[in-house]
């Protein structure tokens, strides 16, 4: 080739490379630039292998990105004594103990605590210092445990301290709620409580030295429900609207009212103990309760409490006198109607003309009613006023009498002269007459069940039972020759 196109062809080839370079310098000059991201913090994790543990290292960067940094990270050991760490993060035990083990990326430390077993066998590798590595050191737990809602020191409660689900220590409150738990390494572990009546709970705990950790648990509560009745001797039915309230304890002032199915009230969350619970409602006497909750293992487990209330309202007591003769027997005015037990005992009042009394404004309840008038045996009666009650009286005369006469049966029936009637149990006992002529006799002043006994020397006896009510009750005696 001629000599002055070759030099033509070198500088079109040159003036070629001239304009790529531009423009390729042109490019690079219009990216833009990207600060580069900076690491911010460093996670350590461990894996166990065999006795050793594989810890890794993970980076988060100022851009928001993670990244395995392990091989690229500086690993170092708080006490190689206990235990050392390779450059990759391979954690090998050299004595029981407890080590920091951290790993340094850009400046920027991440650790984590590993409490390690050393192996009965040394493990392949270089071998550790056969120098024995100084002992573990231990540390004490301790505290006061305390219950709510009092704040009462608990004694009694039986304390399990766990790692990795195994319990390393035990201890049980004292009198004045204080636990020691001795001899623990530094780490993470649960504690967990137990007492009946008492919530269990399970709390974790860091020991990092010698440590004070008060704890609290709570009493078991229990759902008070129950009905207020009608105090006895009334119809002892539910009331309904009754307000039931706690009076004292942690819990004074819940309440509830008797609007329930079944006229029921209830009251939830109450703690387990001795308190006090009224009951009321207008037109009842008010009722108050000491009720003593035991302590159990059932959380709000139902505890029944019932209530009776009395009849405040004032009612009367009223009817007629008459004498124990017939049924439709004279009226006796004058008699004395008492009342003689209970809040009204001493209240009186004395029949009218009519025979009619009436006692107003008594207090409900049982009542003991006397009936005394002369001349009359004293009549007691007993009712309970639960409203307006009626109560007729019937009086037995004192000179009612039982009458009749002895036969002699052995042949007929002959009167029999001379025999004994004998009243031998209840009133008047002893009291004795002999038949006359005719047979007859006659026993007066009688009242009440009575037994009495007719006999004659060289006759069968024969005994009755009488119920005398009436002024006047006839019996003829039979009695036969022996």
């Amino acid at each position: 080739m001629p000599a002055g196109l070759m030099r033509m062809r070198r500088h079109a080839i040159l003036r070629f490379a001239y304009v790529i370079a531009l423009v390729a310098l042109g490019g690079a000059c219009h990216e833009p630039t990207t600060p580069s991201a900076v690491a911010r913090s460093v996670t350590v994790t461990a894996v166990p292998t065999g006795t050793r543990y594989q810890l890794s290292a993970v980076a988060g960067f100022s851009d928001g990105s993670t990244r395995d940094v392990t091989v690229q990270a500086t690993w170092s050991s708080s006490d190689s004594a206990i235990a050392t760490v390779s450059s990759a993060g391979l954690v090998t035990a050299v004595a029981n103990g407890s080590a920091l083990i951290t790993a340094t990326y850009q400046s920027v430390s991440g650790n984590m605590a590993l409490t390690v077993v050393a192996p009965s066998v040394p493990p392949s590798g270089p071998s550790p210092d056969p120098s024995p590595g100084p002992p573990a050191q231990t540390y004490t737990l301790s505290g006061v445990l305390r219950a709510t809602p009092l704040n009462e020191n608990v004694a009694g409660v039986e304390i399990d301290l766990r790692h990795g689900g195994q319990v390393v220590a035990a201890a049980t409150t004292d009198e004045r709620g204080f636990y020691t738990l001795t001899g623990l390494v530094a780490q993470e572990y649960v504690l967990e409580m137990r007492k009946v009546g008492y919530n269990a709970r399970t709390v974790d705990v860091l020991v990092a030295g010698t440590t004070a950790r008060d704890l609290v648990m709570d009493r078991n509560r229990v759902t008070l429900y129950g009905i207020v009745r009608d105090a006895p001797p009334c119809a002892g039915l539910p009331i309904t609207g009754a307000l039931v309230q706690i009076l004292d304890g942690p819990d004074a002032g819940k309440s509830s009212l008797t609007d329930r199915a079944g006229s029921q009230y209830e009251i939830s969350g109450v703690a387990w103990g001795t308190f006090r619970v009224r009951a009321e409602k207008d037109g009842y006497t008010t009722s108050d309760v000491t009720v003593t909750v035991p302590a159990s293992n059932v959380v709000n487990g139902p505890f029944l409490q019932n209530f009776d209330v009395a009849r405040t309202a004032r009612r009367a007591l009223f009817g007629e006198v008459r004498e124990r003769r017939t049924e439709f027997a004279a009226r006796l005015p004058g008699v004395r109607v008492e009342v003689t037990t209970g809040p009204n005992a001493g209240r009186a009042t004395i029949s009218d003309s009519l025979g009619q009394y009436r006692l107003e404004e008594l207090a409900l309840g049982q009542l003991t009613v006397r009936a005394t008038n002369p001349g009359y045996f004293d009549e007691v009666m007993t009712t309970s006023l639960c409203s307006d009650q009626p109560l007729n009286i019937r009086m037995t005369p004192i000179s009612a009498r039982l009458e009749g006469t002895v036969y002699d049966t052995t042949s007929g029936f002959a009167p029999l002269e001379g025999a004994t009637v004998e009243i031998v149990s209840g009133l008047g006992s002893g009291q004795k007459v002999v038949s006359d002529a005719t047979g007859h006799y006659a026993l007066s002043g009688l009242y009440g069940s009575l037994v009495v006994r007719a006999s004659k020397s060289g006759y069968t006896s024969e005994d009755r039972t009488f119920n005398i009510s009436d002024p006047v009750s006839l019996w003829n005696f039979g009695l036969k020759r022996q």
